[in-house]
């Protein structure tokens, strides 16, 4: 596809192709790699009278992780907030291209600082998702474990266990064994410890941070 696109030059091609690859870099990661794939990336979109939604979100999700990466947390959510405005524009609401960059809003809000939105963009993305029927797939995990770190770094942590543990209870009541992700493991653990819940709570921690170094060293894991 690449090569095909170097004669046909198609800035639509072109954008998704340099897009996707600055996100895969972002998280190698080859920081100047990914810089200068977003720059060409939201160069041939600008190319574009008209962006595909699908594909003008997908270059901002690449350049959120690229911006956060550099401290810039606004601007990331500037683009990520026009992106869901373009994906709502054309009736792409509960979309899986939505929700990914919904999520990635409420992390990019939580990262700013801005815990209340951040709470409110994931809290209602949730309700959606579940009302889809998708809360039980990692994706969903995922915006769990989101909207546990905006609760608790808006200084809810209690009420941070509390969401945590309804979302658990919910699925261990379906399949018994269920062991929730790590990073979420870990976001309840340090609620916990703020909330000043003591011994347990350091056990809960050191048990999530070894669950941690474990899939790391196994090379599994990854950003959300």
């Amino acid at each position: 596809v690449e090569a095909m696109n170097v004669w046909l030059d198609d800035p639509a091609l072109t954008a998704q192709i340099a897009c996707n690859r600055a996100e895969d870099l972002v998280t190698a990661p080859d920081l100047a790699g990914a810089q200068a794939q977003l720059a060409t990336g939201l160069t041939a979109l600008q190319r574009l009278k008209y962006p595909n939604p699908p594909t003008a979100a997908e270059c901002a999700d690449a350049a959120s992780l690229v911006w956060q990466s550099q401290g810039d947390y606004g601007q990331a959510v500037a683009r990520l907030k026009e992106a869901q405005r373009l994906l709502v524009s054309a009736g792409m609401y509960g979309s899986s291209r939505y929700t990914s960059t919904t999520n990635n809003l409420a992390r990019a809000l939580v990262l700013a600082g801005d815990y209340r939105e951040g709470w409110t963009v994931m809290h209602d993305l949730l309700a959606q998702v579940r009302d889809l029927g998708r809360a039980d797939t990692s994706s969903w995990w995922a915006m769990v474990s989101n909207g546990c770190r905006a609760l608790m770094g808006g200084g809810q942590p209690r009420r941070a266990v509390a969401f945590v543990d309804q979302a658990v209870g919910a699925a261990q009541r379906s399949n018994p064994g269920f062991e929730p992700p790590y990073p979420l493991a870990l976001c309840r653990a340090t609620a916990r410890i703020i909330s000043g819940e003591g011994a347990t709570a350091d056990t809960d921690l050191m048990r999530a941070v070894h669950a941690a170094g474990s899939r790391q060293a196994c090379g599994v894991d990854r950003l959300h």
